[in-house]
């Protein structure tokens, strides 16, 4: 199946967060990447069934080729809740630093969450494909010195895309 794309985002804190949106910022299933600030849009590349099979965030600079990024594997992530996010950290911290903002939780995860969505214009959540688990997380760098990725996926299950090369 092919991407489509869900909607945008926008990091200005210089870091992205990838996590299972419902553990605090220093827990077990996430990681902070330092990112290029700016606008981001944000895909979902579904499975045969209509899961989620790969959420993935790029930045929108037209400099970018985005159908030739070579992504290098960065790491794993943890899903307890059966749900994915990739926000800008300081929005994630936000609702998250030392104790889960549950009214943030419950409206936007647990009321608002079908199956993914934007937040707040500064991330995004999914469900985890078929549920919990633990996650490849891969990146692309804003060019081969930088220590900044200007894009990133997390792929829950095998999916037929361009972007798997």
């Amino acid at each position: 199946m092919k991407r489509f794309k869900i909607g945008e985002f926008v990091v200005n804190s210089g870091q992205i967060k990838v996590s299972d949106p419902c553990y605090v910022s220093d827990e077990w299933c996430n990681t902070d990447f330092k990112a290029v600030d700016g606008k981001y849009n944000v895909y979902i590349v579904p499975d045969k069934d209509g899961c989620v099979g790969m959420l993935v965030a790029i930045h929108t600079n037209d400099d970018y080729d985005i159908e030739n990024f070579i992504w290098e594997e960065a790491e794993s992530v943890g899903v307890d809740s059966g749900t994915m996010s990739i926000c800008d950290l300081a929005y994630y911290d936000k609702h998250h630093k030392s104790t889960l903002d549950e009214e943030w939780y419950l409206h936007f995860i647990c009321k608002e969450l079908n199956q993914y969505m934007i937040l707040e214009n500064a991330g995004c959540v999914s469900s985890s494909g078929y549920g919990d688990g633990n996650y490849p997380v891969d990146v692309v760098y804003e060019s081969e010195d930088s220590d900044k990725i200007c894009a990133v996926r997390v792929q829950f299950l095998e999916v037929e895309d361009d972007w798997n090369e």
